[in-house]
């Protein structure tokens, strides 16, 4: 029975040193993507850091899924990118008039971009509900709504509502 116990920890230690290592192989399988996309779209700024500009991010987001992205969604994945530049500064994301995303913020674009294209049938879905006049705008009324669905029919107080509002404003 202790041989068997003994071996079962053997078992488990390496069952939690084999999760280690495949998150480091994943980790630098992340890395080396990262730097692959931003040795192929990216360029040097002024100062010398590598940068992606909008028409090379267009390119790449679309490389990623096979389908051109819209002005919006690029605009989206700058304002994401960007986000802790925009929070460092004291400034909202909108006030941000950036038309690049930094090396270093490559990951947070591309998590970003991933996860936005496996939900966006989801989040298509949602929208056509939900927009009632079919004006391809959320308004208040239908944000609303839509809230209270997401959120088991309890509906967003006021200020909850103006938040998301505000913040769906300012990322696009």
């Amino acid at each position: 029975m202790a041989a068997h116990s003994s071996r079962r920890k053997s078992t488990v230690g390496s069952t939690s040193e084999g999760s280690r290592q495949r998150a480091a192989d994943a980790a630098m399988e992340n890395q080396r993507k990262i730097q692959g996309i931003v040795s192929k779209w990216g360029t040097k700024d002024n100062r010398g850091k590598q940068e992606i500009e909008l028409e090379n991010l267009r390119k790449w987001l679309a490389s990623e899924d096979g389908g051109e992205p819209s002005e919006d969604e690029v605009s989206w994945i700058v304002a994401i990118a960007n986000s802790p530049h925009a929070a460092q500064n004291g400034r909202k994301v909108r006030d941000m008039a950036r038309t690049t995303i930094l090396s270093s913020d490559v990951e947070r674009a591309l998590k970003a971009w991933l996860t936005y294209q496996d939900a966006k049938p989801q989040i298509e879905k949602m929208f056509e509900q939900f927009d009632e006049d079919k004006n391809n705008r959320m308004e208040k009324a239908e944000l609303r709504k839509m809230l209270a669905a997401l959120n088991g029919g309890i509906e967003p107080s006021d200020h909850e509502l103006d938040e998301v509002m505000e913040e769906a404003g300012s990322i696009g």
